[in-house]
């Protein structure tokens, strides 16, 4: 009956802090292959230790690569620099933005680190989730807005309601430019909605987002073929067209081995092509396992997922890591009962 009572508990949200003395034979998650398809500094790290901790085996299988911008592309958000205190707020949403903001400021202030905490606390700092602790620990200096809505929507309505973002306001957002693959719409609006409220809105780039290579994402695309991964979390919106690009990359990749013959297998996964996002997407043929646990971590990331029909799970659109752990853990249990026939004493 542990298994059955596991189940209920997790159902719950109270599995975690109970299962510090169980064998980890008998933990819900043992063993199990969890692919997350964050990159290094996303919420994917951090993930990955927890769902370790309850005994899982995460991989992680990035779907958008993150790369710094050419040192030119660097002017806008160094000329912003030097006006700061121009502006009403600076909009930091990602953890690349804050690195990008550290980076070049220190690199203006020849890395003085009080200088630079002393230059950043003159502006209002703001940003979501995760990312708000990553402004203190990076910036030495606290971001002042952070909205209890983790998702942009909601960094643009706390904005607003401090009267940061109005007619005659003036807003600096540093964030990713998107090559290969279209913005995320959540970013779009974000942008979008500051604009309404009749704020000037200045946009710098952070950093290059684009599809991650096929090549590199073939060990993990071959297990969720196959059918030997359990689960699938995703932590950002942009990781979801990603995830589709190289799931579309594969299935073009075995075509490809299939008309070539396996002497070609090298030329079939060099140069993929992937057409624009279709009006509706096949998930059930691009991820045939039906025993696949899908989840999603945030708001902006949950939107994507019901923006691309892609059927899941699990959803914490607060993104909080345990929360994500635990209903994880219920869902994988759950399945687990129904395709036993029955349960498990």
């Amino acid at each position: 009956m542990l298994l059955v009572g596991l189940c209920a508990l997790a159902a719950l949200g109270v599995v975690g802090p109970m299962l510090e003395q169980v064998p980890t034979q008998l933990l819900p998650l043992a063993d199990r292959r969890v692919v997350l398809t964050g990159h290094r500094t996303s919420l994917a790290p951090r993930l990955a230790a927890k769902l370790a901790e309850r005994g899982a085996r995460p991989l992680v299988m990035p779907t958008v690569t993150f790369e710094p911008c050419a040192e030119a592309a660097f002017g806008p958000l160094d000329g912003a620099l030097l006006r700061l205190t121009d502006y009403d707020a600076v909009c930091l949403p990602f953890p690349d933005a804050v690195r990008a903001l550290r980076d070049r400021t220190a690199a203006m202030l020849g890395f003085d680190s009080r200088a630079c905490a002393a230059v950043l606390g003159r502006v209002r700092l703001a940003a979501i989730g995760s990312t708000a602790s990553l402004v203190k620990e990076l910036l030495g200096v606290p971001a002042s807005v952070v909205p209890p809505d983790p998702s942009l929507s909601g960094l643009a309505n706390a904005l607003e309601g401090l009267n940061l973002a109005r007619r005659g306001a003036r807003v600096l957002c540093v964030l990713p430019v998107y090559v290969g693959m279209a913005e995320p719409p959540a970013v779009s609006r974000f942008v979008a909605q500051l604009e309404a409220t009749g704020a000037e809105v200045t946009r710098v780039a952070a950093c290059i987002a684009k599809p991650t290579s096929f090549a590199s994402a073939a060990p993990e695309l071959g297990l969720l073929r196959a059918g030997d991964v359990d689960a699938l979390v995703l932590t950002s919106g942009s990781e979801v067209e990603g995830l589709w690009r190289l799931l579309r990359a594969d299935a073009q990749a075995l075509d490809q081995r299939a008309r070539n013959g396996a002497g070609e297998a090298a030329a079939a996964m060099a140069e993929i092509s992937t057409p624009d996002r279709p009006a509706a997407v096949d998930w059930p043929a691009l991820l045939p396992s039906s025993g696949l646990v899908i989840a999603v971590c945030g708001a902006d990331a949950a939107a994507s997922a019901e923006a691309w029909g892609l059927p899941t799970a699990v959803v914490s659109p607060l993104g909080l890591l345990d929360e994500v752990v635990d209903r994880l853990e219920g869902a994988v249990l759950s399945k687990q009962l129904l395709s036993s026939g029955g349960l498990l004493l």
